[in-house]
């Protein structure tokens, strides 16, 4: 039998992991440079859900991508937060758009720039890495992938020659 603290701690990680899953309509999975990111529209915050490689150092699961005002497929207004090993996270205020062509959203502000060594922020720049987040709409890059799929499928067996090539299955000649 398992020990109450034994329980209680996997009780506490498997909540806290069902917490950051999206179980609604008000939540979606984006990506963000190669990390899953939650954008809850009813929180109005972006999170982590799965850090990619290169973050795994850097943030945990939970941790804050965004807050601020997040109108589904609208605008975009708030706190960014960026980080660096070694150093507390910084945010800055950025706005944007979600734009269908990417399809996801689009927004720019001032980052902050670290110094070389050590954590101490030297300036704002529009030129930064972060001054232009990009967070891809997972669910609608990939239902446009099979519907750019389905509609080359289409056009292929709508040609007339499309059987050009491959033997009669009847073995007619």
């Amino acid at each position: 039998m398992k020990s109450r603290p034994a329980t209680f701690a996997a009780m506490l990680v498997v909540t806290s992991t069902a917490l950051l899953a999206p179980t609604s309509a008000s939540a979606e999975m984006f990506d963000h440079n190669g990390s899953l990111i939650i954008v809850n529209y009813d929180h109005n915050d972006i999170r982590y859900d799965t850090p990619s490689d290169r973050m795994g150092d850097l943030v945990r699961p939970g941790d804050p991508v965004f807050t601020g005002r997040i109108q589904r497929r609208g605008t975009i207004e708030g706190t960014a937060y960026v980080y660096k090993k070694g150093c507390s996270f910084i945010f800055y205020k950025t706005s944007g758009r979600y734009d269908p062509a990417l399809p996801g959203y689009v927004m720019t502000g001032a980052a902050p720039v670290r110094a070389k060594k050590g954590c101490d922020v030297i300036g704002y720049s529009i030129k930064s890495p972060n001054a232009r987040l990009l967070y891809v709409d997972i669910a609608e890059k990939e239902k446009r992938e099979q519907n750019d799929y389905a509609r080359s499928i289409y056009e292929t067996e709508s040609d007339p020659d499309w059987m050009k090539g491959f033997k009669d299955p009847m073995g007619k000649p």
